[in-house]
């Protein structure tokens, strides 16, 4: 019972270090200190390859728009019920959005706002959506998207 007991501390452990590991380079993102963590990336891969927070940060600190797509889809499709699939899917969104295909960054957020009922990036995604469809000049889509995410997420901000 005892050998047990540590077994699962342990894996506990491991899974909670990962994840701080994880969100400890994240924040040296937000901090600016790009190189630093794309200097710890190989160790990275190598330590957790099959972290989704691995492919998450490769497509932070990716130079190519491309591979940081991909990074993010791959992340969506190995890891859906990951923590940074959303924030993948938001990703994706703002790539969409700041390249000015509107159209398809509406139906990323939109998406991203239905598909993943937890997270903090909600009203950000729903901000990034209402003005996607603004630019499009798709007033009815929005009327309508509105209604729906509204029902499921009545605090947010509309």
């Amino acid at each position: 019972m005892l050998f047990r007991s540590f077994n699962l501390f342990l894996i506990a452990s491991t899974v909670f270090l990962k994840a701080q590991n994880i969100d400890l380079y994240i924040t040296l993102l937000e901090k600016g200190k790009i190189s630093e963590v794309k200097e710890n990336l190989p160790e990275l891969i190598e330590r957790y390859p099959k972290d989704p927070g691995i492919f998450f940060l490769k497509g932070l600190v990716s130079n190519s728009a491309d591979e940081a797509l991909l990074n993010y889809e791959t992340l969506i499709k190995e890891y859906p019920n990951s923590d940074y699939a959303s924030l993948s899917e938001m990703k994706i969104g703002e790539y969409l959005f700041a390249r000015g295909l509107y159209s398809q960054a509406s139906n990323q957020f939109k998406k991203t706002i239905i598909n993943y009922p937890i997270g903090d990036h909600h009203q950000m995604a729903l901000d990034l959506m209402v003005n996607s469809y603004l630019a499009i000049g798709d007033d009815d889509s929005l009327k309508i998207a509105l209604i729906n995410i509204k029902d499921l997420y009545p605090k947010l901000d509309y």
